[in-house]
Order: C-alpha cells, then structure tokens, then sequence
C-alpha cells in the first residue's frame, strides 16, 4: 500500500499539467469565443499567429536563460 501511495505521489504533478495539447486545445477553444474587438486586437499583437500557435510559447522559453525573467509570467492568473 505504501508504495502505491509513494507512486501516485509521483505522478499527481504530471496529472495536473495539460501539456502542449491541452494549451492548445484550450487557447482554441477561447479564440473561438473572443469577441470580434477581442480578436481584432489579439490579430494586431500576434500578427499572422492564432492563439493556439502560441498556446505553448511560455513552456518552450521556460528552459531560455535569456527569459529568466520571464518565469513569474507562466503562472499569471487573469480574472
């Protein structure tokens, strides 16, 4: 019993993250419903890219020593 306890420990982070498909399902499903505003600016800020092309940008520059800085912004909650 213990140490399928200590198992599931280990695995419980990874259960929790969505992965690259999971922020990509959820950065289309939220584009899908911007309001035409919304999607106007998000086209200015983001050019030729969709939401979901960029859904995974903060994971890929978390290993980026140049973005160091940038780590607190992956964890941004916005209400």
């Amino acid at each position: 019993m213990i140490v399928v306890t200590l198992l599931l420990g280990l695995f419980s982070a990874q259960a929790l993250a969505w992965g690259p498909i999971g922020h990509r399902v959820v950065a289309q499903l939220a584009q899908e419903r911007l309001s035409p505003v919304a999607r106007a600016r998000l086209k200015t800020i983001l050019g030729k890219d969709s939401l979901p092309d960029v859904a995974n940008w903060a994971d890929m520059i978390r290993s980026d020593q140049n973005w160091r800085h940038a780590d607190p912004w992956h964890y941004v909650t916005v209400e």
